[in-house]
């Protein structure tokens, strides 16, 4: 079944930690999985809304998530809390569910490709988002 997921405007999209940007290896941070700091450098210029969204937690283990993001250049607006103006509108603290409009997530029905591009290819294919590959090439 498809469908069609495109609504206007900027896509606000949840992208999971463990698994998805990097290889499951808990409590280290694992490689990078392939293409992930391709592909999300390449959805945050075309304006798209990135939110890492983990279950780790305490002040150390963030920290080291944040700068292991900075250290590989991958562009994120928040860290497991909504963007603004949401953050601003509903507070930091009232949930730890988080709004998206695209969840990628290693726990998803059906598994997760390990190649970022083909991620893309689906967010693609399901009318998520428009293929702006190219333009980062």
């Amino acid at each position: 079944m498809k469908t069609n997921l495109k609504k206007e405007g900027p896509q606000v999209i949840l992208v999971d930690f463990d698994g998805t940007l990097c290889r499951h290896e808990w409590p280290e941070i694992g490689p990078m999985m392939k293409n992930a700091d391709r592909v999300l450098r390449r959805l945050h210029k075309a304006g798209h809304i990135i939110v890492i969204w983990t279950a780790r937690s305490g002040d150390l283990a963030i920290f080291e998530a944040q700068r292991w993001l900075t250290n590989k250049e991958i562009p994120y607006h928040a860290f497991n809390q909504l963007p603004e103006p949401w953050n601003s509108m509903y507070g930091p603290t009232q949930s730890r569910k988080v709004h998206g409009d695209i969840i990628v997530d290693d726990h998803v029905l059906g598994g997760l490709p390990e190649d970022w591009e083909e991620i893309y290819d689906l967010m693609v294919e399901h009318h998520a988002i428009e293929n702006t590959r190219g333009d980062d090439e």
